[in-house]
């Protein structure tokens, strides 16, 4: 897109290619080039919010679903269990990208941290956190790790 703007911008009769790189020694813009041109690279490396480089729509997001046994789903408070869909005898799974959309009307925020700190709090509500199991599905274009499980002592 930053092509894209060169491009369409490039063509009127005072624009100058000096405009664009004569602004290095200023800080707001070394901070503007660094925010939006350098650092979105370091997504496809996980090393960068997904969010943060404009990936709303790239397919390259963070998804998590939390895994409970039966005996984990009736120590939840009841706007959790409500959320709990039963996939299997003694496996309930809360999707949390559909409880944010129901609950918020908002996609959740999609990097693993968030989704810990998430798993964690619902952990808290758990005499037995053995019970608890968070899967999170990174897509990144490199070095992604497909799937990650995480128990309550881990988060």
């Amino acid at each position: 897109m930053a092509i894209f703007d060169i491009l369409l911008f490039s063509g009127t009769a005072d624009f100058s290619w000096r405009e664009i790189v004569s602004h290095w020694r200023d800080p707001g813009y070394a901070a503007a080039i660094l925010l939006f041109a350098i650092l979105p690279v370091f997504s496809f490396f996980n090393l960068w919010d997904s969010y943060l480089s404009s990936a709303l729509y790239s397919g390259n997001l963070t998804e998590a679903q939390i895994y409970l046994s039966d005996a984990g789903k009736v120590l939840l408070p009841p706007s959790i269990r409500a959320r709990l869909v039963q996939t299997s005898p003694d496996t309930n799974v809360l999707n949390l990208q559909r409880w944010a959309i129901e609950e918020l009307n908002v996609t959740p925020y999609p990097e693993t941290r968030v989704d810990r700190a998430i798993a964690k709090s619902i952990c808290c509500e758990l005499r037995d956190p053995a019970q608890l199991v968070l899967i999170v599905r990174e897509q990144r274009m490199f070095f992604s790790r497909p799937e990650i499980g995480y128990r309550c002592v881990q988060l």
